[in-house]
């Protein structure tokens, strides 16, 4: 229904009578002519107002008043000009009306107006130079005649902008703007074929190229009148700075959505500063200015940059600080991080590190919160940043996103130190690869000074990373370093009392002296989390041993008076892992344990408890932590069965690794088979219901329910096809998550009482912790070595490799390597029979092989024969074979052949011939006794070392020479465990070597004669091997044992001798004083020797570690773990030789076996032959420059092998000038300096780097020269 006012008769005459009367008053007044234009204007928007309504009728008589007004303004007055319609036209911009729309009064008249006149809107009346003025008629020439026409001369003078300024600047109707807009476009369209010289002056006189489209020109044309800036007092404003300011910012900016609709008007105009109207709206907090211009698809790929989130950040930044001197213009607080975050809802790649920096500066987490999910951050460096900027907030929120952070070393951007090299127009860049967050928190970079000033640090942030990085680094000595490094001082960072021998004394009587213990209490201290808290097994002393149905007196509580002690006095409150090897019987109450584990945040639970419940541990806090669970069994199916329940295991959402022990004790044989199989089942199962659970909880996270109720009536191929995509979804998140718990299951005795043979592994990682990984990598290296060059991926393994391993002879006292084994064989371990689930397979597979054998005896008998491998001489002839012992009556009956590389396991035979490649036949040998594993099963010929191994499986060749009055003293029955401690060293470093062993004496170095070490060196010249290691040092010379010497080294032998410990008061000691022998003195860590060395009259030539070295306990001698000498030092410049020598080949033996570090052009080469003590891979090699030669025969002086040792030890030489002959281990390959930064070294890197084929020619050239 129309209103009163729009049913009003149109008035058409208002206006008409308004400019009559003012004619009229001009000529009885005889004086000029006001003009009334903004009466005139009025009286049309009134006489437009009734039929301003969209209706039918309305139609006809809008067109009729629209008519009589363009009548009235361009025909029925001469008076009235341009001049007088710009006046009425800039009236009529001015919005006062409650309708803004394309029909409202207002945007009536100026359309009447602009559409007859196109330009008129966005001219200026009484600017210098303006076309109106130019043209008018009815300006006076002189003021003071007296006219009754108009005068223009002063006209307008208060109205300084144009029409359309003002109705940008005062008006809401966009329509009024729209209207004026779309004319002048009209316009511009026709000026283009208009010669520029002929068009207005308000069009820019623009020179076009001649390809420029005509519609391209008109669009230039209107660009530049629209976005032409107007001198508002002493500032200049434009069309968008003047629909956003002012009355506009409490409006719904409808006429800056306008003006924004027209692509490009943002850019930057001819002739002119660059818009600023965005930049202000940002400056000023100006959101729904921003929110408009972001509105369009155009603007927000010009708008939202990296560039202009920073500038919208610094601007919060700016008004926080001076948040204490606010004035009445300060932009608002709320409105800037409105502008923010509008901007980052649409930043996408706009959203990089510089932002992410700048967010984390500025300490504005909901800018973090509102970023958008698809960035390509460099996460590993958030950390750093927000520690950097001491943001404790962020700190906290990376450290759960991104744990791994802690670990990694990273460059805050822009803190990179330079330098002025030589070149003045030259930076040398300063800065490493980067820092842990740790040190971030010592230092504050200097913007000034471009370098790094230290600060006290937060504690806040110290108390979040310390803990971080103990929970996530899982090497000890990486987590040593990060804390060295970061120069953080750190309170002990783990409990261990696993050490403690609880044979000798009562776990409960060392746990009571502790608390107790009350001087210099404060220099115990630790940190608030460590790393773990290990115990001794607390049931092993007799006073400890409590049997079953004996009345227990008191409850244990030894463990909890710990824990209660570092909770209480020490402060600590969290323990990544706690091993606790309890009782059988009266073990620790376990509700006290669960309550523990709770409290102190435990992540790695190893608490030996039989049959422990998992439903004392909550659910919602003890569960959801634990990572990694051993469990111990005692073959109650009950406790099984509850593990493996809804309610056990599977509601460990966070279960990484899972083991289970099965313990031999308590149970039969057979009863353990059985539990082992049933446990097995049961994991693979679990294992599978685990990536299920876990599958779905991110399914779940990824994608909420979307399906609602009503919405089941979709198109049945919609449902299908969503249906396979969850499938395929489905199976792709399963497939995820399969494999990703890592479960076993084995069995054991509860206490093992007896010792086991020295591990390999386990010594070099104790001892060479650094070198260690290398080591084992080395050694996996070579045992798939033929596999590897089978291989035809070359960018993998880019150069086929061959392998002939190191031989060294050890002369000294014997070994003795037996591995104890108890009189009742232990049962089955279950991590090496999950191979066979066959039922059938638990009988014995000798009974099968034999089954045509009717006679048990006769079965025996053969049995015996077919698994007997006796040695090649006898004891009598001083040589052996290394033989492995069993009993073949326990090893038919049972089918199990002994484990020693854990110990106290059993593997099945058949097992055992597999991993060997070997039939069951062949896996032993009966000597007398005991039974040795696969690793022993070493035949004469043999080079390759298979699994861990102990010292046994290294063995080539061994001779005694104490053979005095009619008595020979085996070699492989040392009484003193000095000569096999010494092989353990060098096996450890060399884990592929072969060892010939030759004894020369029963005891440690006493007894040493001259002659048996002459003939010892002959026989390991006879044998061809490339290092004699002598750790002993006599103190009688025979000319005999020069010659012998000079011989060995005249076949290239690297002949490692140990100088004396004896003192000043010794001055020769033999070999050491021979020529041609390497003398190898201990020192401590710091390459300091125990006691002063006279360079005069020392014949040392290398210093090596060797004070308190682990060396291994030796079984059945008495011994002790850790050793100290330079005998020590000997074995370990053997080992470290043997392993440049193997490592030289590795990169130098050729497919056919040509090693070339070992060849020659010299006189040797012209026969073809070579050296009868050498093998097949000592060929003659054309490839190196002619008498270069380490093939060893007569003519041939060769030392390559030599040259080829000593220059890798001298580049192992920290400082050859202050320290000379100190060789660091982890200085091979360069070892420590990647190990500081957290890496591993791959054996390709090593052998590509440091074992160069160019590196050992120029070896093997320096050799050539020096001879």
């Amino acid at each position: 229904m129309a209103s009163p006012e729009q049913n009003k008769k149109p008035d058409t005459k208002s206006y008409r009578g308004t400019w009559k009367k003012a004619k009229e008053d001009a000529f009885s007044d005889k004086h000029a002519l006001k003009i009334p234009a903004s009466e005139v204007a009025v009286d049309m928007i009134e006489a437009l107002r009734p039929v301003s309504a969209v209706t039918d009728d309305n139609t006809t008589r809008r067109n009729k008043v629209i008519g009589d007004i363009t009548k009235f303004l361009y025909n029925d007055n001469d008076d009235i000009d341009s001049c007088v319609r710009w006046a009425i036209l800039h009236r009529a911009a001015l919005d006062d009306d409650s309708v803004r729309n394309e029909n409202s009064p207002q945007a009536l008249l100026v359309s009447t107006i602009v559409s007859r006149e196109r330009f008129l809107a966005f001219e200026f009346l009484n600017s210098p130079g303006s076309a109106l003025r130019a043209q008018c008629r009815s300006r006076r020439e002189d003021p003071k005649k007296s006219s009754l026409v108009p005068d223009h001369s002063k006209f307008g003078k208060d109205l300084k902008e144009s029409p359309f300024y003002w109705a940008v600047e005062s008006s809401q109707n966009k329509a009024v703007v729209k209207s004026m807009i779309n004319n002048l476009e009209l316009y511009c369209k026709e000026q283009v074929e208009v010669e520029p010289g002929k068009q207005r002056a308000l069009l820019p006189n623009i020179t076009f190229s001649l390809d420029t489209k005509p519609e391209d020109k008109a669009r230039r044309l209107l660009l530049d009148v629209l976005q032409r800036p107007f001198q508002f007092g002493r500032n200049k404003r434009t069309a968008l700075g003047l629909a956003s300011e002012g009355k506009n910012k409490s409006r719904d900016l409808g006429v800056l959505k306008v003006l924004l609709e027209y692509s490009g008007i943002t850019d930057t105009p001819h002739g002119n500063p660059p818009d600023a109207t965005f930049e202000n709206a940002m400056e000023d907090g100006e959101l729904n200015v921003v929110k408009a211009f972001l509105e369009v698809q155009e603007l927000r790929d010009k708008y939202v940059t990296s560039e202009n989130i920073i500038k919208a950040m610094n601007h919060i930044g700016k008004a926080i600080s001076n948040n204490g001197e606010r004035s009445n213009n300060s932009p608002d607080i709320g409105g800037l991080f409105g502008v923010l975050q509008e901007l980052l809802k649409h930043s996408n790649s706009a959203f990089n590190d510089q932002v992410a920096q700048k967010i984390i500066e500025l300490n504005l987490e909901e800018a973090w919160d509102s970023r958008p999910t698809n960035t390509n951050l460099d996460e590993t460096c958030l950390l750093h940043i927000a520690v950097h900027h001491q943001r404790v907030e962020f700190v906290e929120r990376f450290l759960k996103d991104y744990p791994a952070s802690v670990s990694t070393k990273a460059l805050v951007p822009g803190t990179k130190m330079q330098q002025k090299s030589n070149s003045a127009t030259v930076e040398e860049d300063l800065s490493p690869q980067g820092y842990y967050p740790l040190w971030y928190n010592h230092k504050q970079w200097s913007d000034q000074e471009k370098e790094w000033k230290n600060r006290n640090p937060n504690k806040r942030i110290r108390d979040l990373l310390a803990p971080a990085t103990i929970r996530q680094v899982e090497k000890m000595q990486l987590l040593s370093s990060i804390f060295r490094e970061s120069e953080e001082e750190v309170d002990e960072l783990c409990f261990e009392m696993s050490q403690l021998n609880s044979k000798l004394y009562r776990v409960s009587d060392f746990v009571h002296s502790l608390i107790s213990h009350q001087e210099n209490a404060g220099l115990l201290l630790y940190e608030s989390t460590i790393k773990y808290a290990r115990f001794p097994p607390l049931d092993v002393h007799i006073d400890d041993k409590e049997t079953f149905g004996r009345s227990f007196r008191e409850e244990h509580t030894e463990v909890f008076d710990i824990l209660d002690w570092l909770k209480e006095k020490k402060k600590v409150i969290s323990i990544v892992e706690l091993k606790v090897p309890d009782r059988l019987f009266n073990p620790h109450n376990e509700l006290l344990i669960a309550e523990c584990v709770g409290d102190f945040g435990v992540e790695i639970l190893d608490w030996r408890f039989l049959d422990m419940s998992l439903s004392v541990f909550p659910a919602d806090t003890v569960r959801p932590r634990i990572r990694e669970l051993h469990l111990y069994s005692s073959g109650k199916r009950a406790a099984i069965s509850h593990w493996f329940s809804e309610e056990g295991l599977i509601t460990f959402p966070n279960l990484r690794n899972l083991e289970i022990h099965v313990i031999q004790d308590l149970i039969s044989k057979d009863h353990c088979d059985e539990t082992l199989e049933h446990i097995d089942s049961n994991l693979r199962d679990f294992e599978v219901r685990w990536a299920n659970m876990k599958a779905q909880v991110e399914k779940e996270a990824r994608e909420p329910r979307s399906m609602k109720e009503g919405e089941e009536g979709r198109e049945s191929e919609q449902r299908i096809q969503t249906r396979e995509e969850k499938k395929k979804e489905q199976k792709a998140i399963y497939k995820k998550f399969k494999g990703s718990i890592k479960t076993g299951v084995s069995s054991h005795l509860w206490n093992p009482t007896h010792e086991r043979l020295t591990n390999l592994d386990e010594l070099a990682q104790r001892t060479f912790p650094k070198i260690s990984h290398f080591i084992k990598s080395y050694r996996n290296y070579v045992e798939n070595i033929d596999k590897m060059s089978a291989i035809q991926d070359l960018t993998k393994y880019p150069k086929k490799r061959n392998f002939r391993p190191t031989k060294v002879a050890i002369i000294d006292n014997g070994i003795l390597s037996i591995s104890p084994v108890s009189v009742e064989a232990p049962l089955a371990s279950r991590a090496l029979r999950r191979f066979n689930k066959n039922s059938n397979t638990k009988k014995n597979i000798f009974n099968s092989t034999n089954s045509n054998v009717s006679n048990p005896k006769e079965q025996e008998t053969k049995l015996t024969k077919a698994t007997t491998s006796l040695p090649s001489s006898s004891l009598a002839n001083n040589t052996a074979i290394p033989s492995h012992q069993t009993s073949g009556t326990k090893l038919a009956k049972t089918g199990l052949i002994r484990n020693t590389v854990g110990g106290d396991g059993w593997i099945h035979e058949a097992r055992a011939a597999a991993i060997n490649g070997t039939s069951t036949a062949n896996t032993a040998a009966t000597t007398g006794g005991a039974i040795e594993d696969e690793d022993r099963r070493i035949t004469k010929g043999s080079n390759r070392t298979k699994g861990p191994g102990t010292l046994w499986s290294r063995i080539k060749e061994g001779k005694s020479f104490v053979d005095d009055d009619h008595h020979v003293s085996p070699w492989l029955f040392a009484s003193d465990p000095h000569g096999t401690q010494m092989a353990n060293l060098i096996c450890a470093i060399d884990p592929a070597c072969e060892l010939y062993v030759a004894k020369v004496t029963d005891g440690n170095n006493f007894g040493i004669s001259p002659e048996r070490v002459i003939r010892a060196i002959e026989w390991a010249i006879a044998k061809g091997v490339d290092i004699i290691s002598m750790s002993f040092a006599m103190f009688e010379q025979k000319d005999r044992l020069d010659e012998v010497i000079k011989e060995a080294k005249k076949q290239g032998i690297v002949m490692m001798c140990s100088n004396h410990d004896e003192g000043a008061n010794t001055k020769e000691s033999y070999p050491a004083n021979c020529e041609h022998t390497w003398v190898v003195t201990a020192c401590d860590e710091y390459g300091f020797t125990p006691r002063e060395r006279d360079q005069s009259t020392d014949p040392g030539n290398y210093m090596f570690q060797g004070l308190d070295v682990a060396a291994g306990v030796i079984p059945f001698l008495e011994s002790s773990d850790r050793i100290s000498g330079s005998s020590v030092a000997t074995a370990i410049a053997s080992g470290i030789g043997s392993l440049i020598l193997s490592c030289a080949r590795l990169n130098t033996c050729s497919p056919e076996g040509k090693w070339h570090g070992e060849s020659c052009h010299g006189p040797c080469a012209g026969s073809y032959k070579h050296c009868v003590a050498r093998d097949s891979h000592d060929k003659h090699c054309r490839e190196l420059p002619l008498g270069s030669c380490a093939a060893q025969t007569e003519h041939c002086d060769g030392a390559n092998r030599r040259h080829i040792v000593s220059s890798f030890l001298e580049k192992m030489m920290p400082d050859k000038t202050k320290n000379p002959g100190y060789v660091v281990l982890d200085k091979f390959g360069e070892i420590d300096e990647e190990v500081k930064k957290g890496e591993n070294v791959s054996v390709e890197y090593i052998l590509q780097n440091w074992f160069s084929t160019g590196n050992l020619m120029d070896i093997t050239r320096e050799a050539s020269k020096k001879k």
